[in-house]
């Protein structure tokens, strides 16, 4: 795994971010990875980034299902 990794989503701001995963596991490789168990980020502005993944996994994974942060403006 390699990349943006974040466990704790509360008031966090990540913008203009280009990450690239040149290589590795497909199904252990995320270029933006929100670790946490638990419903989080309502309050995050994840805006203007390319995560891009050429290992052919996905390029951002979310650890739960349903979190999502809000619309900037």
């Amino acid at each position: 795994m390699g990349g943006l990794a974040v466990y704790n989503l509360w008031d966090m701001k990540i913008v203009h971010n280009s990450v690239l995963i040149g290589a590795g596991n497909e199904f252990q490789s995320y270029a933006f990875y929100h670790l946490s168990g638990f419903p989080d980020g309502q309050d995050a502005l994840v805006r203007n980034n390319i995560f891009a993944n050429a290992a052919g996994g996905h390029g951002l994974q979310c650890g739960r299902g349903g979190q999502r942060g809000r619309r900037g403006p």
